[in-house]
């Protein structure tokens, strides 16, 4: 349990924007002020026992976890430009119990411990301290919940670089324009449905499943095998009440001309929506509730690891193996129905980003500004293996140690997103956000190329005295000096495609340790 306290602090009630010189706007702030949330309980019991029967071993637990926050009541000192304000408290923000069961079967297939076949399963929960309680506290503004800054245009008629108006009144006056938003005004626009705040198996989850077989090939040589699934559920969605399903205008963009986008570009891709505009001043009004509501959503990791690993004379070893996996997604159900906005994150999984990129959804299809869209709503990538070995073995000229490690791994993601703005669009107006972009490939189907890379790393110990002992070093990262590119720029235009960020080239290095 424990209290989160946040301050918000400016370190003036008010700051001037001037363009060449000449007053521009002033930002009004109804700060400093607090909030809080507080963590009532966070208990967690857990049983677990341990039975044999001839060859299989059985683990078997159940875990009890209970989760209660609350926003305390809270006052709101008076600022220069707002009244002092009080908030209820709001309780039970969320109030979780769950039961989470788990087990553990291991069968020693010869009785010989030489052939092991493994199953596990596990019901987990998504991580939560006081982060749902601070998205229910009215005070708190990173929900919009609380307008604690506003600004008005300035026009320094006189020319004395002081504002001659009366900035405690919201309307135009003197050289002062009205103010953009009423400062210190609730402007709560999330509200959450009572049913995934409070309740038995609401909270957030990942259901584990594992398989694995080992075997003893020879002697210090083993194999091992693992097959894992992913399943996240109990996934929020918001829902954005505030426009009727037609509010949204479908259209379709023309992708531009060029080789290296799908089939050389000029095709149509259509699927996309935009607020019209008279909808833009409707009041934000958002609920958050449980995304099966508006039926299936899938969010499904499988993926296998194998594994080699030996040992050999004089201390040498090596290991080497393959681990592969792909999360697939669809969200259909809530992309396709008009009035679905963005979609609540949880640590258990994602609807709203993309799970490849960890970028903004527009790269799937959907709008940046979170408009309804069932373009790529169903991704399901590839599997695309990651290859690792190591080998150590003391060489025995000079007494050194040698070691090398290799790995292949798969290249980044190649997306295409352009403002909708630069597109030839069937919506026959301009889109009602200039942020609007479009993907123009689809996602999950073209990657750059793999990277390769190998490091060597060399050790020597001599004996420093009775007790001391000295090591030196000399380590070669990325030996073959590979280029390989990490991050590259999705933005369509002359700079696509240009990597920012790729392999470091070769360094070497030199150390000493000395032990006594």
């Amino acid at each position: 349990f424990g209290t989160r306290n946040f301050s918000y602090q400016q370190n003036n009630s008010q700051f001037w924007v001037l363009y060449n010189g000449v007053p521009l706007s002033i930002f009004e702030y109804a700060m400093p002020f607090s909030d809080h949330q507080h963590l009532n309980a966070a208990l967690g019991v857990f049983a677990q026992d341990k039975w044999t029967l001839n060859r299989l071993s059985f683990n078997l637990g159940v875990r009890f976890d209970y989760h209660n926050a609350e926003v305390p009541a809270a006052d709101a000192p008076a600022t220069r430009f707002t009244p002092a304000q009080h908030y209820d408290a709001v309780l039970d923000t969320p109030d979780w119990k769950d039961i989470s069961p788990r087990l553990g079967v291991a069968w020693d297939m010869r009785g010989n411990g030489r052939t092991v076949v493994r199953f596990n399963y596990g019901h987990y929960l998504a991580s939560e301290s006081v982060a749902t309680a601070t998205a229910n506290n009215p005070l708190h503004t990173r929900i919009g919940s609380l307008v604690t800054s506003t600004s008005r245009t300035w026009l320094d008629f006189n020319g004395n670089f002081h504002p001659d108006c009366d900035l405690l009144n919201s309307a135009a006056n003197g050289e002062c324009g009205a103010l953009t938003a009423p400062i210190g005004d609730p402007n709560s626009v999330v509200h959450w449905d009572p049913k995934v705040l409070n309740g038995w198996g609401v909270r957030p989850s990942d259901n584990e499943i594992l398989v694995g077989l080992q075997q003893q090939l020879r002697e210090r040589l083993m194999l091992d095998f693992q097959w894992t699934r992913h399943s996240f559920g109990n996934l929020f969605a918001t829902e954005y009440r505030a426009t009727p399903p037609n509010a949204f205008d479908g259209f379709c963009v023309t992708a531009p001309k060029d080789a290296r986008l799908p089939g050389g570009g000029g095709n149509q891709i259509c699927g996309y929506s935009d607020l019209n505009p008279k909808y833009l001043n409707e009041t934000p009004n958002n609920f958050v509730t449980a995304a099966s509501n508006f039926g299936n959503i899938t969010d499904l990791y499988t993926g296998f690891d194998v594994s080699l690993t030996g040992r050999f004379g004089n201390g040498g070893q090596a290991s080497g193996g393959m681990s592969t996996g792909r999360e697939r997604t669809d969200y259909c159900a809530i992309a396709g129905v008009a009035q679905i906005g963005t979609n609540t994150d949880t640590t258990a999984g994602k609807i709203f980003l993309d799970n490849y990129t960890g970028n903004s959804i527009n790269n799937s299809g959907r709008t940046a500004t979170g408009y309804p869209s069932a373009l790529y709503c169903s991704v399901t990538p590839p599997y695309q293996p990651d290859w690792k070995a190591l080998v150590s073995y003391p060489v025995p000229l000079w007494g050194l140690n040698a070691s090398a490690t290799w790995q292949n791994r798969a290249g980044p993601q190649i997306l295409a997103n352009q403002l909708v703005a630069a597109l030839d669009t069937t919506l026959g107006r301009p889109p009602s956000s200039a942020a609007l972009s479009a993907s123009l490939m689809a996602p999950a189907t073209q990657y750059e190329d793999r990277l390769n890379q190998v490091d060597l790393r060399v050790a020597k110990s001599v004996k420093v005295g009775s007790r001391g002992r000295l090591q030196g070093t000399f380590s070669v990262f990325n030996l073959f000096n590979a280029n390989s590119i990490l991050q590259e720029n999705y933005q369509y235009g002359p700079s696509w495609l240009l990597p920012t960020l790729i392999l470091q080239g070769r360094l070497i290095k030199f150390g000493a340790q000395l032990d006594f």
